[in-house]
């Protein structure tokens, strides 16, 4: 059994340790144990003949147990609940739809302006969502041909909140990431994508960074550093996770052999022990560079 539909059958009941017992002395509330100590004072089992009651205080153990199993695992649904939850916010964009199509390229972009005023006079990303995601979309059909699915949206939302969203490939998951992108660079903090190789970040960028940069956002060419403000993370789990225990290796090609090792071979082969160097320090004499300097013409400064 699955564990959201194992959960989701232990919900209908739940044990409450407060709630008294008949069945034991002096009324005592009694957790799912037959034999326990309480103070100096022994408390034993149900007599036979209240054996089912006993068995229903139990499955309200269990039921408590079930309770806690489904908190545990209450993301493990099939995503109706996710789809519920922004179901009124989708909504609202589609809404937008009309007003906002009916707009030339010039006016859907002054609307990226008025939204990034309004972003940065204090309004909330939250409360500019619905408009920005109707002119993503807008900017969508108009670039790229696509028009993101309600789905789409509520993927865009769910990473908005800092959340992930897993989608499979081919469910247009890079569309996804713009509705959030632009969002949240509307404050005019700057927004981080992170891809998993250098080819899917410059094809993204050129590929669907057409729709952010027709709507007047762009990536500036001199890079500063700033403050970490909204990043999204193209598979998480393999940066986070599987990326993130492998050790960083920096490494590069390695210089061919110079002939001045071929030099320094020979100027070993050359010096004697105890008369040019001394066998501790591996040091020259005083005056013996001028010995080597005949011998190989090379230069000491």
């Amino acid at each position: 059994m699955a564990a959201s539909s194992l959960c989701s059958s232990f919900t209908s009941k739940t044990w409450n340790p407060h709630r008294p017992h008949s069945c034991y002395h002096h009324k005592t509330p009694s957790p799912p144990y037959s034999t326990f100590l309480r103070g100096d004072v022994q408390l034993h089992p149900p007599s036979v003949s209240r054996t089912r009651r006993s068995r229903r205080r139990q499955s309200g153990a269990v039921a408590s147990l079930g309770g806690l199993l489904g908190g545990i695992f209450k993301g493990a649904d099939t995503g109706e609940a996710t789809r519920q939850q922004y179901a009124a916010t989708v909504n609202i964009i589609n809404g937008l739809e009309p007003e906002i199509s009916a707009l030339s390229d010039s006016e859907l972009r002054d609307r990226t302006f008025a939204l990034r005023e309004r972003a940065q006079q204090g309004q909330s990303l939250d409360s500019l969502l619905p408009e920005a995601f109707a002119v993503v979309r807008e900017g969508s059909k108009r670039v790229l041909g696509l028009r993101p699915f309600d789905v789409q949206l509520i993927g865009g939302m769910v990473l908005h909140k800092g959340e992930i969203a897993e989608m499979r490939t081919g469910e247009g998951k890079t569309l996804v990431a713009v509705l959030p992108a632009y969002l949240n660079a509307l404050s005019g903090k700057g927004v981080h994508v992170v891809t998993v190789n250098d080819y899917l970040a410059r094809r993204d960028c050129e590929w669907v960074g057409q729709v952010p940069r027709f709507l007047g956002l762009k990536s500036v060419e001199d890079l500063v550093i700033r403050g970490f403000n909204y990043c999204i993370i193209d598979e998480v789990d393999s940066i986070l996770i599987d990326e993130a225990r492998t050790p960083l290796i920096i490494s590069g090609p390695a210089e061919k052999p110079s002939d001045r090792y071929y030099k320094a071979a020979k100027i070993a082969e050359a010096f004697e022990r105890d008369i040019h160097y001394t066998i501790k320090d591996i040091m020259l004499k005083m005056g013996n560079k001028a010995f080597v300097k005949g011998l190989f013409g090379v230069f000491f400064s």
